[in-house]
């Protein structure tokens, strides 16, 4: 009879030896897909800013090479407002958003006793990235009909008012950006950015003590990109904190 072969089995050594290349490859891939992550997440907030954008366009095509009224002086993110006079009232989801940026899907959202709908339109205002977890229509207690989904998003509309003492820029005011014609440096569209004094809030961080990476900027020339921090300034103080915007250029 023929001698039994005896099974060979892996030796520790060879095991480890495994183990040490899958660590390896892993170290290698996972902040390759982290980064791939980060890009997508800025694709698709670059894509929101892009509709919003050509929708101001397509908006001011028909209204004398106006952009969307909003009256001020306001914070920049404030999408709805109705203060009394001498401040008018205004209601960019309706005058605006409803029917210049697409809304093929609308959802509801239960906060508590509230119910929300939530359109495409809105869902577009608002940043895909972290701040989104801390300001976005999901979060409970910020989206009822009254709340902050509805009045705010997290994108920022240049074109208004802040009032006087409060502008950063230099000559200590903004440009208007109400038509067409305006300098086409200028973003007319960005990330909300917040230098919170004791943290920021922006496109990549929700209310962290740490800077932002950059924001995506919509320019009146009808480009959208992201802008590295480093070309990013505070232009606008509303008294406790500074709003951040791109960089003229």
């Amino acid at each position: 009879m023929p001698m039994s072969r005896r099974q060979r089995a892996f030796t520790l050594v060879e095991l480890l030896v495994v183990v040490s290349i899958i660590s390896l490859l892993l170290s290698m891939l996972v902040p390759t897909l982290q980064r791939a992550r980060v890009l997508t997440v800025r694709a698709v907030c670059a894509t929101r800013v892009k509709a919003i954008l050509s929708g101001s366009f397509s908006y001011a095509g028909e209204n004398r090479d106006f952009f969307p009224a909003r009256d001020g002086p306001y914070l920049p993110h404030v999408m709805y407002q109705n203060n009394p006079a001498p401040r008018p009232s205004f209601d960019l989801h309706k005058t605006f958003f409803t029917p210049y940026v697409p809304t093929p899907i609308s959802r509801q959202i239960l906060s508590g006793t509230d119910s929300y709908v939530v359109s495409e339109a809105e869902s577009a205002m608002f940043c895909p990235g972290p701040i989104k977890k801390v300001r976005g229509p999901e979060v409970p207690g910020w989206n009822s009909l009254s709340g902050y989904a509805y009045h705010y998003s997290t994108y920022q509309y240049l074109n208004f008012e802040p009032g006087s003492g409060r502008a950063l820029v230099p000559e200590g005011s903004l440009p208007l950006l109400r038509h067409q014609n305006a300098p086409s440096k200028y973003a007319l569209w960005s990330c909300l950015t917040v230098d919170k004094r004791a943290a920021y809030l922006g496109h990549d961080v929700p209310e962290k003590p740490f800077l932002p990476s950059g924001m995506t900027g919509g320019f009146i020339n009808g480009s959208v990109g992201w802008i590295e921090w480093a070309y990013c300034e505070p232009y606008w103080n509303d008294g406790g904190q500074d709003f951040w915007w791109p960089m003229p250029r």
